[in-house]
C-alpha cells in the first residue's frame, strides 16, 4: 500500500508547475507564458498553454510538452559542453528577440484562431 501512495505522491508532484499558472489572459499573454515555460523547462506550464479539447489532443499536447522540456535540456547542456556550435540542436526554440516582439506583433482573430503577426 505505501509504495502505491509513494508512486501517486511522487506523480503528483512532478505536474505540479513550477511557475504557477500561466497567463493566458490574451494570445500575446499565452506566448510570453509559453517561452517562460520553456525557458524553465517547465512541462505542466507548456503544457497549460496548449489548447487540447479531446484525450487524444491531450495526450498529444502532453507528449509535445515532454518533448520541449527534453529538447530544451539538449540545446543548454550542448551549449554547455561545445559553446557557440552546440547551439544548432535547440534550433526552432524562440528566441529571446523574438520574445521581445510579443508586444508589437499584430493580433489577427479569424473565427476562434489568434495569429501574432510581427
Amino acid at each position: 500500500m505505501w509504495n502505491r501512495l509513494l508512486v501517486v505522491t511522487v506523480c503528483a508532484w512532478v505536474t505540479v508547475s513550477t511557475l504557477g499558472e500561466p497567463d493566458l489572459s490574451t494570445p500575446q499573454a499565452v506566448a510570453r507564458s509559453l517561452y517562460k515555460a520553456v525557458d524553465a523547462q517547465d512541462g505542466p506550464a507548456i503544457l497549460a498553454c496548449f489548447y487540447a479539447a479531446t484525450p487524444d489532443e491531450q495526450e498529444l499536447a502532453r507528449t509535445f510538452a515532454d518533448m520541449i522540456v527534453a529538447s530544451k535540456k539538449l540545446n543548454d547542456a550542448a551549449k554547455a559542453k561545445f559553446g557557440g556550435s552546440g547551439e544548432g540542436l535547440g534550433a526552432g526554440m524562440m528566441s529571446k528577440e523574438e520574445q521581445a516582439r510579443i508586444d508589437v506583433a499584430e493580433l489577427k482573430i479569424t473565427d476562434q484562431t489568434a495569429t501574432l503577426v510581427s
